[in-house]
């Protein structure tokens, strides 16, 4: 299963959630379950003003293994801090592979 969350950051929050990202990731990363867990910027260049666009792109062996790691607290954590920072709603998508 794979697990997508694309983040459309206000500009002047970026620094803010990109120093907030390892932490998510290396726990992330050992949550039982899980295949892969990656994270990265859109290419390309975004105008000055707009949103800055980040995306997890994650694998989970089942969708107990994912629901398992949304319940963690460096996932409710996460959650928790990146709310404000957000310049739109999440895309949040799970397709089976």
């Amino acid at each position: 299963m794979v697990f997508t969350q694309v983040f459309p950051l206000k500009p002047e929050h970026v620094e803010e959630f990109l120093a907030s990202t390892p932490a998510l990731v290396e726990a992330s990363r050992k949550d039982a379950g899980n295949i892969s867990y990656d994270f990265g910027p859109a290419t390309g260049e975004t105008p000055a003003g707009e949103p800055r666009v980040f995306a997890f792109i994650e694998r989970w062996e089942s969708q107990q293994a994912l629901e398992a790691h949304m319940a963690t607290e460096h996932f409710g954590t996460a959650v928790k801090t990146w709310e404000p920072l957000l310049a739109a709603e999440l895309d949040v998508r799970i397709f089976e592979m």
